[in-house]
């Protein structure tokens, strides 16, 4: 699966957090910075995650591939805190991007 992931460290050990949209991997890597202790650095990356079943140890294998520069800080980032806004549903726990409105008259 293409994705996005974000990688913190700081007083907690180094994690990476695997999101399927750009938008909640910099909201969480922004709202996890914004912490002011327990992260001390963050950087959100392209990523792909694959998982597969290895029949040796008789269990799923997890890789996680991070591909580029960071993505995170750069300009326009309120836009894509905005569009993240406009998908959150309070009765679901998924993140849906927002539809683009057709175009209207006029």
């Amino acid at each position: 699966m293409h994705g996005y992931v974000v990688g913190m460290d700081g007083q907690l050990p180094q994690m990476w957090v695997f999101f399927e949209h750009i938008e909640p991997a910099l909201v969480f890597g922004r709202a996890g910075r914004m912490s002011g202790y327990d992260i001390s650095g963050y950087g959100v990356y392209e990523a792909a995650r694959e998982v597969r079943y290895d029949e040796r140890s008789q269990r799923e294998v997890h890789t996680l591939y991070v591909a580029g520069e960071s993505l995170d800080r750069r300009d326009g980032e309120a836009k894509v805190f905005n569009r993240w806004v406009r998908g959150c549903d309070p009765e679901s726990s998924q993140f849906e991007p927002p539809r683009r409105q057709a175009a209207g008259p006029g």
